[in-house]
């Protein structure tokens, strides 16, 4: 149902004050108005050959972000190898156990007092 042919049927089959039937009058007006504009059709985009597929997929405006920051055709960066820095003993320390909880509980060996292996 549009709102045209709701507005139609409301004022054609319901009880209305006189003010409410002039303001969907006017509504339905408007509503016409609307309809007799004529529609834009949108306008293809043409993708540029040398674009990958994957950055084909994109929109149009993440092309361009992609263009404008160099991200078209470069590989993406390695990976850089993250070392553990600690820089107290006391956080040495908290790594080095937190390491140590982790391999246990992977082991899948049962805690001290358990008699089913940890369920991680």
């Amino acid at each position: 149902m549009t709102e045209l042919s709701f507005l139609i049927d409301l004022l054609l089959n319901h009880r209305l004050q006189k003010g409410t039937k002039e303001v969907i009058q006017q509504r339905i007006k408007d509503v016409e108005a609307g309809m007799a504009m004529p529609m834009q059709v949108p306008r293809a985009v043409a993708m540029p050959a040398h674009l990958s597929p994957a950055i084909a997929m994109q929109s149009p405006s993440t092309q361009a972000l992609m263009a404008k920051h160099a991200a078209m055709g470069e590989p993406p960066p390695a990976p850089v190898k993250v070392e553990q820095i600690a820089q107290t003993p006391a956080a040495q320390a908290a790594l080095a156990s937190r390491q140590q909880a982790i391999a246990i509980g992977l082991s899948g060996k049962p805690a001290k007092g358990e008699t089913s292996p940890r369920k991680f």
